[in-house]
């Protein structure tokens, strides 16, 4: 099913590959890749993520600054979603915002376990409606914000074209699969 991607045009930066169903992308700077496809302007987007094991059997201790992104149109701007993102505190998620924003549900406290492991696949949900951007982890919520909020793209994660859904990582490997994406309507109930 992952055959839709043409690696050739959807790679922005890193080193991608499919294999055995999954799109693997190695422990980069800053890797993202565009997934094909319209976005409507209110969907869902599911995606199974499993981190990779440095080498076969090898446990490393995460980078700080490594992260899982996601990079998604949110009603003409695009927001970015950092899963897991490394810090001195620990882990934390977050969504990049204005550097004047200063509201704290942007990013969540600080928490000692990555939400992602070697071994463990867990589906990352982005709704986008009308009014809201839900993004859950399994039945996890990590954030149910404002569709208006003051979203950013950092330099470090730019992307070409911004109304695609675009998936990358930071100094982490990551397999993705199960990839998909439907329209829901304006005002839906959580998946």
């Amino acid at each position: 099913p992952l055959a839709f991607i043409d690696l050739q045009t959807a790679v922005v930066a890193g080193d991608w590959s499919v294999e055995d169903d999954r799109l693997r992308v190695l422990p980069g700077d800053h890797a993202r890749l565009m997934l094909p496809g319209d976005v409507p302007r209110y969907y869902l987007q599911e995606v199974t993520v499993q981190t990779q094991a440095p080498s076969a059997g090898a446990e490393a201790p995460a980078e700080t600054g490594s992260a899982i992104a996601f990079i998604v149109p949110v009603h003409g701007r695009a927001a970015t979603i950092l899963l897991d993102e490394k810090t001195a505190d620990g882990y934390r998620c977050r969504i990049a915002v204005a550097p004047d924003a200063t509201d704290e549900s942007w990013q969540t406290p600080p928490y000692d376990q990555p939400l992602f492991a070697p071994k463990a696949a867990r589906t990352v949900r982005i709704l986008v409606q009308q009014q809201r951007l839900l993004v859950r982890v399994d039945d996890q919520i990590i954030f149910d914000v404002p569709a208006d909020g003051p979203f950013t793209v950092p330099a470090e994660w730019q992307v070409r074209e911004p109304e695609m859904i675009t998936i990358g990582a930071h100094r982490v490997g990551v397999a993705f699969s199960r990839i998909t994406r439907i329209p829901v309507k304006p005002a839906t109930a959580a998946p």
